[in-house]
Parts: structure tokens; C-alpha cells; sequence
């Protein structure tokens, strides 16, 4: 009995302590959640698509290399492991890529350039839908008044890590409705999107993990959708102003799967990447500054192979610093905005030829980017006026090849992104960024458009007519920031992986001389149903501009798809001929919980 008597005294000794000290023991723990049911339809009023006419293809044949696939196999010491394995190779004639008529966009579940899942960017017909489910959790977990964690759970689709596509497979998943019918087959393990910690230091705050970075209006660094920020911070508060600075003592500086250690030799990692910034907050006002320094060295030193390969592979230095300056004002009646931002980097390559010499042409290139915007509106009972004029530089090319000075631009197609814009434009454009990145850009970690290279005017207006339901009409135009830009015909079914849109630069193609990307009238509501339920509905009527039809090719013209094009203006292109009307819209029921 004695024994019982220990712990009797122990436990209620505890309990004291808890009730007695609950300031210092006492933690809160809270989460958000957002459940999403989406419906989206896209389709072209006519049979005079981004291609050429549907159901024609006057190509000279195609090459299909099928999607890669996983095989189990058993080394020499009799251990299994499991390799990628490539798909199979088949040649095709003329007329097989005949079914590839509406360009649906990107934004898709699945979708990926390697054709890893089953995603594709065309419909046989003139029309395509999906529907898919997805949820997020933000978690909020405070230990004390000092310490706070914080981090987002997704769930959405099983997808299955490749080599190139895991990492934006894995954020961009939504669960296709009717793919993994049974109780016992999985839709989603969940991904751990953030995780970060705060802590309350006397002087500041002390911020340490991944999480997302929202600055200024979004323009640049949009992290409610896709911008995190990795970086070691330090706050500092002074009345109005919040200072800040940040560093990382290590980032990956390439991802060059030929090198032996490309994640922990300081050859291939970012030893100095900084960033600072002042942000002053009072009253109507909103304001700040923001700069930073990266750089980072890699060589050919850190590739296995011999010598002489290793000697003669080209290694390089990299400076460059990225910043912005914004400024908000809303008076509750009035409001204004406005932000610039940059990014400028140096690359100097150096190579040696077999004598040991420096190779030619290894000189500093210099790479920008620049954006900027103003956004004004007028608030009054329940309507509200907001108009928008963007411009973000575009991509240079002299005597049919790009040349210096452009960086963002060039890099087209779907790609991993951090300079994603799609919120910030999303109010304005549904179809002509959200889901076309106004043909160019595809954010690969979201499968969401962005803008660059545009200059873009927009407006919109939202009308209360309830106090749970706001309709809306938008207007969105864009042009080409730069009519250099591009090529003729440098948009084109992928004939390697049918199914798909390839980018590719042709090398002596005249410059596209037109640069309107066409208009978009849009319209919506939003309608809450009840406490935590909202239906949301997105409209949307693109004209595609004269730019599209030269920039994508016309399956009718003869040997379209070969190096300079078939017959007629050649480059596999007709700048004559026009593209029918895209038609959207987007339909979501969420949850909040």
C-alpha cells in the first residue's frame, strides 16, 4: 500500500504544480481548415484553334517516347532496389497528331512535361472539364508567450516522386474525382507544405523554418500561393517601422545531377545569400524596401569523370542581387498601390580546351528583370472600383537569337518559379494568366500561369447586393512588353510526347511583330451559403490576340513541325488566320473549419 501512497502524493503534488503554474506550462494549439470541391470547364467557341483547324495535321510524322515507369531490380551483393526506367520509343507518319485541337492550358491535376502521370494539354474536341478535391490545414501551435510553431498539411493526390517532377507533383496535387474509387485505395498521403518557428526575443523576433513570404502586393513575392522563405531572420521593432534582416549559411546553388555531391560541397552552394528590409506601418499608410545579396560558385572540379573532362567543363561564378520598394495607402474610401521590383544577376563562365587554355566566349553576361505597377480604386457603400496597369520586361532577341540582358523571360513553359504573380493577377484574368500564363509562363509547383513580359490594364468592379453575396465583372488586356521577344512558330504540339505543349526557341526565325495578347471580359459571384460555406464562380470570354497566331504553329501547313516550317509564310506558321474564342469557368465550393 505504500507504494499507492508514493504515487497519490506525486500525482497530486503534479497536478498542483500545473494548476498552481499554468502562466508557465500553458500552451494553445489551433487549427484552420480549408476544404475545396472544383469544378473548371474551358472551351473554344469554334474549330479555328490555337493550332491551326481541328482534326488536321499536315505534319511529316512524329517520334513517341512513352512515359517513364519504375522497375525492381537486384544488384550484384543480391539487394533489390527500384529504378526508373525509360518508356519505349515508336515512330509514327503523317496525320498522327491530328487529335490534338483545344489547348486546355496548364492548371491541370497530373499535368507534367514528362508525361509521368496521365495529364494532357489537349482535347480531341473543342471542350474540356475536371473536378477535383483538395484541403488544407494551418496549424498554430503556441508553447508560451515566446515560443509559437506554425506550419500548412495538404492533402490532395497520390503522386508518384520522379526525378524532374517530384518536388512541384507534390505541392500542386489535387485529388481527380473518381480516380481512386474504394475505401481501400488512398487519394493522398498528405505533404507538410511550412513549418516554421517564431520566437519572442527582447529586443525582436527570431524566425526559423519554411515558410511563406508576402511582400508588398504580390507582384513579386506572392507567398499566400507559392514564395517561401528559408532564411535565418531577425525583426526588430521600433514604433512604426519593422526592421529586418536575413541570411542562410547554406542554399543549393544548381541542381547539375552530374556533380558527385551537388547537396553538401560548399563548391556548389550559396555561402553568401542576404536579404534586408524596413517596412513602416501607420495609419493609412503601408511602406517598404527590401534588398538582397546572393552568390555562389560551381566547377567541374566536382564531377566524376577524367581529368581532361573534368578540366574542360565550364564552371562559373554567380553575383546577384534581387529588391523592391512598395507603397499601400487606403483611407476606407480611397485606396492606392504601387511596387518595383528587381533582379539582377552576373555570370562569369570559365572553360579551358584540351591545350589548357581558356576557352573564347567565357566573358561576364549580365541578366535583369524588372516589374512594376500602380493600383488605384474607390470604395462607396457596397461597390467598389479597382483599376490596374501593370508592366513586367520581356525577353530581347537580335538577328533571330537572344541575347544578354534578359533572364525570367527566356526560361518558358512550365517551370518552377519563385517570382509567381497568379494571385495577384487572379481577380482580374481567369483564363488569360491563371490558366494560360499568357502562353508562356506555367508555374510548374502550382500549375498555375504568371505573368511576365506584359504590359498589362485591367479593372473591376464588385457590387454587394447582400451581405453574403458580392457579383463581380472584371476586364483584363495585355500586350508584349518587348516585340523582339519571340519567335514565329516557337509554340507547338510536343511530337516526342504527344499530348503536350513544347516551348522551343528557332534559331533564325523573323521576331513576332505584332504583341496584343488579345482581351478578357470576365464575371462571378461570391455567395455565402451559410456560416463557413461559400460558393464561388468565375466566368470568363478570352479573345486571343494576333501575337498567338504568330507565335504557335498551323498543324495544316505542310511539314509544320520540321526546323524552318512548311510551305506558304513558312516556320509553320499563318499570321493571317484567327483564333476562335476561349470560353471558361470555374466553380468552388469551400469549406471553412
Amino acid at each position: 500500500m505504500k507504494k499507492y501512497r508514493v504515487w497519490l502524493i506525486l500525482s497530486v503534488a503534479a497536478l498542483e504544480i500545473l494548476l498552481t503554474q499554468g502562466k508557465i506550462f500553458a500552451f494553445e494549439f489551433s487549427v484552420d481548415n480549408q476544404f475545396n470541391w472544383e469544378y473548371d470547364s474551358r472551351g473554344q467557341s469554334g474549330t479555328n484553334g490555337f493550332f491551326g483547324p481541328y482534326d488536321v495535321d499536315a505534319g511529316s510524322g512524329a517520334t513517341y517516347t512513352g512515359p517513364t515507369g519504375t522497375a525492381t531490380v537486384t544488384d550484384v551483393n543480391g539487394a533489390q532496389k527500384t529504378v526508373v526506367t525509360a518508356g519505349a520509343t515508336t515512330a509514327y507518319g503523317p496525320g498522327y497528331l491530328a487529335p490534338l485541337n483545344f489547348w486546355l492550358g496548364f492548371n491541370l491535376p497530373g499535368n507534367d512535361q514528362n508525361l509521368a502521370t496521365s495529364g494532357s494539354s489537349f482535347a480531341s474536341g473543342s471542350n474540356g472539364s475536371w473536378n477535383t478535391v483538395y484541403m488544407d490545414t494551418n496549424m498554430d501551435f503556441n508553447l508560451n508567450k515566446a515560443l509559437r510553431v506554425r506550419g500548412r498539411y495538404h492533402i490532395g493526390q497520390w503522386q508518384t516522386p520522379g526525378i524532374s517532377t517530384s518536388a512541384g507533383e507534390l505541392v500542386a496535387s489535387q485529388y481527380l474525382m473518381y480516380h481512386a474509387n474504394g475505401i481501400q485505395r488512398s487519394i493522398s498521403p498528405g505533404y507538410w507544405n511550412t513549418l516554421w518557428m517564431t520566437v519572442q526575443i527582447p529586443w525582436g523576433q527570431l524566425l526559423l523554418g519554411k515558410r511563406p513570404i508576402v511582400w508588398g502586393t504580390g507582384l513579386a513575392w506572392n507567398g499566400a500561393e507559392n514564395r517561401t522563405f528559408e532564411h535565418l531572420i531577425f525583426r526588430l521593432f521600433y514604433g512604426p517601422f519593422t526592421g529586418m534582416f536575413g541570411f542562410t549559411p547554406y542554399m543549393l546553388g544548381t541542381t547539375n545531377q552530374s556533380y558527385y555531391n551537388q547537396d553538401f560541397d560548399n563548391n556548389n552552394i550559396r555561402m553568401w545569400n542576404t536579404m534586408t528590409g524596413l517596412h513602416y506601418r501607420s495609419g493609412n499608410i503601408d511602406s517598404g524596401v527590401m534588398w538582397g545579396h546572393h552568390s555562389w560558385h560551381t566547377g567541374g572540379e566536382g564531377i566524376l569523370n577524367t581529368p581532361l573532362v573534368r578540366n574542360t567543363t565550364s564552371y562559373g561564378d554567380f553575383y546577384g542581387h534581387t529588391g523592391g520598394v512598395y507603397f499601400k495607402y487606403n483611407n476606407g474610401r480611397f485606396f492606392f498601390n504601387s511596387e518595383v521590383d528587381w533582379f539582377y544577376v552576373t555570370t562569369q563562365m570559365h572553360k579551358l580546351m584540351a591545350s589548357g587554355a581558356p576557352a573564347p566566349g567565357g566573358g561576364p553576361k549580365y541578366r535583369e528583370h524588372w516589374r512594376w505597377m500602380v493600383n488605384a480604386g474607390v470604395l462607396s457603400g457596397p461597390g467598389k472600383v479597382s483599376l490596374l496597369y501593370a508592366w513586367l520586361a520581356g525577353p530581347d532577341r537580335r538577328h533571330g537569337a537572344q541575347i544578354d540582358q534578359t533572364h525570367l523571360q527566356t526560361d518558358v513553359g512550365i517551370r518552377g518559379n519563385v517570382f509567381s504573380n497568379t494571385g495577384f493577377f487572379r481577380p482580374y484574368s481567369y483564363l488569360m494568366v491563371y490558366a494560360y500564363g499568357l502562353g508562356t509562363h506555367m508555374n510548374a509547383d502550382t500549375l498555375n500561369g504568371t505573368a511576365e513580359d506584359a504590359s498589362i490594364y485591367a479593372g473591376r468592379i464588385d457590387y454587394a447586393v447582400a451581405a453574403n453575396l458580392n457579383i463581380f465583372g472584371s476586364f483584363f488586356w495585355a500586350d508584349r512588353t518587348n516585340k523582339s521577344g519571340y519567335g514565329w512558330g516557337f509554340i507547338r504540339p510536343d511530337t516526342a510526347h504527344p499530348g503536350m505543349v513544347t516551348w522551343s526557341e528557332r534559331q533564325g526565325a523573323p521576331n513576332i511583330p505584332d504583341a496584343n495578347l488579345g482581351y478578357e471580359i470576365g464575371t462571378g459571384l461570391d455567395w455565402k451559403l451559410l456560416e463557413g460555406f461559400t460558393m464561388t464562380l468565375t466566368t470568363a470570354y478570352w479573345q486571343p490576340g494576333k501575337w498567338f497566331s504568330y507565335a504557335c504553329v498551323d498543324k495544316a501547313l505542310p511539314n509544320w513541325n520540321m526546323p524552318t516550317g512548311g510551305a506558304n509564310f513558312g516556320w509553320g506558321v499563318w499570321p493571317d488566320r484567327r483564333i476562335d474564342p476561349v470560353l471558361g469557368m470555374e466553380l468552388k465550393l469551400i469549406g471553412l473549419f
